[in-house]
């Protein structure tokens, strides 16, 4: 009787494993794995399944930062509306003025995605992919507006999104001051299954 009951159970346990084994190899099959590994960079990086295409945001999206204590910025939110987010990810003093790293975060499902970026992502055939810059930083301080100096740019290489970063070149007259900062020409990349 001992003999059968183990009998059974190594039965079992042989089954469970072929049944595992074929759950794994077909989720990798049908790109679910990737999908869970890479998100919305599996999404968009899926040409033959998903169709993006792109819109300019109208208006404007401000923020105060404060120079003074420039890690309090970490975090703060610049947009946000529901599925889609951009925030300050760090402000950092380099090369004699400011680096405004932004990240933005977006939403995804097997269906497709959407993301609200300063980048517009696109692929072309027989090109391949590529990232534009749309959005524009500027500067509001005292009732004067300069535009910042964009100097950085990322594919979709968050599992939710990207980066992009701009220069602020310092000026006197920011010393010791907050000052507000204005995205325009943010772009909606939108991913949808063909």
């Amino acid at each position: 009787m001992g003999k059968s009951l183990y009998d059974n159970i190594f039965k079992y346990l042989n089954l469970a494993i072929i049944l595992l084994t074929i759950t794994i190899i077909t989720l990798i099959i049908t790109g679910i794995t990737s999908f869970w590994i890479n998100g919305l960079g599996y999404v968009a990086g899926n040409p033959e399944k998903y169709k993006v295409s792109h819109e300019i945001l109208e208006g404007s999206y401000s923020l105060k930062i404060n120079l003074n204590d420039l890690e309090s910025n970490n975090g703060k939110i610049i947009y946000n509306d529901r599925k889609n987010k951009i925030y300050i990810d760090d402000i950092t003093w380099k090369d004699d003025g400011y680096r405004i790293n932004f990240r933005s975060t977006g939403n995804y499902s097997l269906h497709g995605g959407t993301l609200i970026s300063g980048i517009k992502h696109d692929y072309i055939e027989n090109q391949g992919y590529f990232t534009i810059k749309t959005a524009q930083l500027i500067v509001l301080y005292k009732g004067n507006e300069t535009q910042a100096k964009f100097i950085g740019v990322s594919s979709i290489n968050y599992k939710d999104g990207d980066d992009f970063s701009f220069f602020i070149k310092p000026i006197s007259e920011y010393s010791g001051d907050s000052i507000t900062i204005k995205l325009v020409d943010l772009c909606k990349n939108t991913w949808n299954k063909k």
